[in-house]
């Protein structure tokens, strides 16, 4: 539909034109979506560090190799409950 509004003239740009989508997994592997209670489960044998970072991967939804661990200090405001992400 957004492409559609692009070609009349509607919108100047698509807005999701480089949105990433789920691709169907072949394989042995599956993602696995952690519930609350396995949550809690790993948070409770973790160090308090891994225990932040759980909750963070959890509750944001960042991937962890493309922008969980390549954030930087600057990016995260504690104060404000912010993270920055530039390129997602």
């Amino acid at each position: 539909m957004l492409n559609v509004a692009v070609r009349k003239k509607l919108l100047p740009a698509n807005p999701c034109l480089g949105v990433e989508f789920p691709v169907a997994v072949k394989g042995l592997f599956r993602p696995h979506y952690v519930t609350w209670s396995e949550q809690q489960r790993i948070e409770s044998h973790g160090p308090q560090y891994l225990r932040n970072v759980i909750r963070i991967i959890t509750e944001t939804g960042l991937r962890v190799y493309k922008e969980l661990t390549p954030m930087i200090k600057n990016q995260v405001d504690l104060q404000n409950a912010v993270v920055w992400i530039p390129v997602s």
